[in-house]
């Protein structure tokens, strides 16, 4: 590994800061319905992945042709609200909300020869997390059971939504801030 230059290490940073800045996500993404034997999830929306930002230093990494830049970025809150239904003879309803404080993402900008290959960016995992249930009590089989399919739910929405539609629309922003 080769020292990158000053000039190399300041421009990458600005590419990122500059992505951030221009991320172009929604503040309501729509999630898919969820189903299971005894309850369904419906109506689900993400909210706070809008707000990402880097913290911390850049690591850069830098060879004969390639550089390699690694940082991390925060979504202060990120927090999934979904209508819950139970099934069978006495259906309950009511609202279930799942949460994460201080969600930290991982992030990767790779250069080749002078040019932008690839940028990405993945979840990895929230400080806190916190679950609101309504209609029912928490402490119920069924409250458990609703939070645990909700969190399970939640967590995989933040997981694909980073994959499916944050990272392109960095990337895009970033790629147009060069």
């Amino acid at each position: 590994n080769e020292t990158c230059s000053e000039e190399h290490a300041k421009n990458v940073r600005r590419l990122i800061l500059a992505g951030f800045a221009a991320l172009d996500v929604q503040e309501k993404l729509p999630q898919p319905d969820v189903e299971d034997p005894a309850f369904s999830l419906s109506s689900g929306n993400l909210f706070g992945l809008r707000s990402l930002k880097i913290i911390g230093d850049v690591k850069l990494a830098c060879g004969d042709h390639e550089s390699i830049a690694d940082f991390v970025a925060v979504a202060p809150r990120v927090e999934g609200q979904y209508n819950w239904r139970a099934r069978g003879h006495s259906p309950q309803s009511g609202v279930l909300r799942v949460g994460g404080e201080d969600g930290t993402f991982t992030g990767r900008l790779r250069h080749v020869r002078g040019t932008l290959r690839s940028v990405s960016l993945d979840f990895s995992h929230f400080r806190s997390v916190f679950v609101k249930v309504d209609g029912v009590s928490s402490f119920s089989v069924p409250g458990h059971k609703i939070i645990t399919l909700g969190s399970r739910a939640f967590n995989k929405a933040v997981r694909k939504t980073t994959r499916d539609l944050v990272s392109p629309a960095f990337k895009k922003a970033v790629q147009a801030s060069q």
